[in-house]
């Protein structure tokens, strides 16, 4: 059982390998720049909010990265960094 776990942990570990080459060999300056063009909308409403201190302007930054990371990654779909 134990074996199983961990060859399936690998299969998995290898599937994420493969998606981030995939991802690294389709990134151009497009795919960059269109990934950073919501960043308008958003950094506004989080300085703005964290000046009022109803968020903390570095954790909200962090874990927002971290899900769309994830998420982009789990379901191989790009997510929008605009939150309306």
């Amino acid at each position: 059982h134990h074996n199983a776990v961990i060859k399936n942990m690998m299969t998995k570990l290898d599937k994420l390998k493969n998606r981030c080459r995939s991802i690294y060999g389709n990134l151009t300056a497009s795919e960059i720049s269109g990934s950073l063009g919501d960043l308008g909308t958003l950094l506004p409403l989080l300085v703005a909010l964290s000046s009022q201190r109803s968020i903390s302007l570095a954790p909200a930054l962090f874990w927002g990265g971290v899900t769309n990371l994830l998420t982009g990654l789990s379901w191989d779909v790009p997510m929008c960094v605009q939150p309306m």
